[in-house]
């Protein structure tokens, strides 16, 4: 996708060392596409920082919209994908006020279809 949308190739991934990143499949497609893949050594989350702290950031608002809907925990999927769905159409201090998704695909965006999480939705023929 980013080799995609932005005409960049990807050059370095870093990953601990679970099995979703440690597998032939995925070493094949890093050498076929020529991508360097750094691991981190196993149990030492600091060595992928940005990457643990945008998780946690996800799961807090996670667990908020749990609290807040009252929904089962079945959802927690749907719930992080929404969470980081906000996330990237948010304003940020470094961005100057813009939002990742702005800079990403360099168009203005539009949230008139966010509702809150879990909340009633009804369908209207049209």
């Amino acid at each position: 996708m980013i080799e995609t949308e932005c005409n960049t190739k990807v050059k370095i991934i870093r990953s601990d060392n679970g099995t979703e990143y440690c597998n032939q499949k995925l070493t094949d497609y890093f050498k076929e596409k020529g991508i360097k893949h750094q691991l981190t050594v196993p149990y030492t989350p600091q060595q992928n920082g940005l990457a643990e702290r945008t998780q946690r950031t996800i799961m807090d608002k996670v667990r908020c919209m749990f609290q807040d809907s009252g929904c089962d925990r079945i959802m927690w999927t749907e719930a992080a994908n929404t969470a980081a769905y906000i996330i990237n159409r948010s304003q940020t201090k470094k961005l100057l006020a813009a939002t990742p998704e702005e800079v990403w695909s360099e168009k203005r965006i539009d949230l008139k279809h966010i509702r809150i999480f879990e909340s009633k939705a009804y369908a209207h023929p049209t």
